[in-house]
């Protein structure tokens, strides 16, 4: 059995890690994880374990092949340095066709003739070196796709449109049709429900007077819409106000988390007078949020408030720390942009 399909096998110990360190193979080449059958009944020496562990206990790595950038050489070094630092196996993954970064001749395009060849390296070298190894289902990411691949069997995206319309009588009209990709749609629901009042109006439509004590940005442009990103030079706070109260149930903050992650934590404050304001704590980013959310921003719901005055405050006190499922919150996206 060569490496390519030993790691199919086995390919449930990289993504349930966990589950599988308790319930692993109990082949005749690999130890049951019993401390009964391995140490008798003095248990585990965790040390011992620690420094030599068990196959199935052993770490698996993600292993890129950027813009097509991999030779047989590299490919060989890679292998022998994973086998020397105890690593299991790797999950080859090429990512894109070559590109201004590569510098490897020729260039090992995936599904090329060169590409395959290496691939068939890759497996002879992981079986000389007692390695395992699994292959991605697509070139790149976390997509798959190909000629075959019809826009019914695509990946899907969930559009919607919206319609106000008077109550307590029947309605009689078609309604707009989402966004299209390649000429596919297909409805999924129609919902009616209860607006509530001021159901679509928004600051944008209300234009109101925007201040700020940040030095060197004019906050008007984030009320009507800027072209291009705002940079923000300091901490301080941004303040609409409005002619009227008006009750805010939800704020759209745009760019996405990852561009401006620090702009969906802002403080919002609100007042009826412009002097006194009571806090409505701060926005929380989501869980997570990663590179594929890109250009997306975020629609945050509130109680429903009402005010002459809502500040938003940029306080990088407190930023949580970096988190591996959130792409913004990474020290290297941790910029302070607007783009309303």
């Amino acid at each position: 059995m060569n490496s390519i399909t030993k790691a199919i096998a086995n390919i449930w110990v990289l993504t349930a890690l966990t589950i599988a360190l308790a319930a692993c193979s109990h082949s005749q080449n690999e130890h049951h994880l019993s401390s009964t059958s391995l140490f008798g009944n003095k248990g585990p020496d965790m040390e011992m374990v620690f420094l030599k562990p068990f196959e199935a206990a052993k770490p698996w790595v993600y292993w890129y092949w950027m813009q097509a950038n991999a030779t047989s050489e590299g490919i060989t070094q890679d292998l022998e340095a994973m086998a020397e630092t105890g690593i299991a196996g790797a999950v080859l993954m090429p990512i894109g066709q070559a590109g201004t970064n590569t510098i490897a001749r020729p260039p090992a395009n995936p599904l090329s003739e060169h590409w395959w060849n290496l691939v068939v390296h890759a497996t002879k070298e992981a079986d000389r070196l007692g390695l395992r190894l699994a292959m991605n289902a697509c070139d790149g990411w976390a997509l798959a796709g190909g000629p075959w691949i019809t826009p019914e069997t695509s990946m899907q995206e969930l559009v919607t449109t919206e319609r106000v319309v008077d109550g307590g009588k029947p309605f009689q009209g078609k309604l707009d049709q989402p966004t299209t990709r390649r000429d596919y749609y297909r409805d999924i629901a129609v919902l009616a429900f209860p607006a509530l009042e001021g159901t679509g109006t928004t600051s944008t439509q209300l234009n109101p007077r925007a201040t700020t004590n940040i030095p060197g940005l004019d906050p008007q442009i984030l009320v009507r819409g800027a072209d291009e990103l705002v940079s923000l030079s300091a901490e301080g706070w941004i303040q609409y106000e409005f002619d009227e109260p008006f009750t805010c149930r939800s704020i759209r903050m745009s760019p996405d988390q990852r561009v401006a992650f620090q702009l969906h934590r802002v403080e919002v404050l609100v007042s009826d007078d412009g002097k006194k304001f009571g806090s409505l704590g701060r926005l929380k980013p989501t869980q997570f949020h990663g590179w594929q959310d890109s250009g997306l921003g975020c629609t945050h719901a509130i109680a429903a408030t009402t005010g002459r005055f809502f500040r938003f405050v940029f306080d990088l006190s407190d930023t949580p720390p970096p988190s591996e499922n959130h792409e913004g919150s990474k020290t290297r996206n941790r910029r302070a942009v607007l783009n309303p």
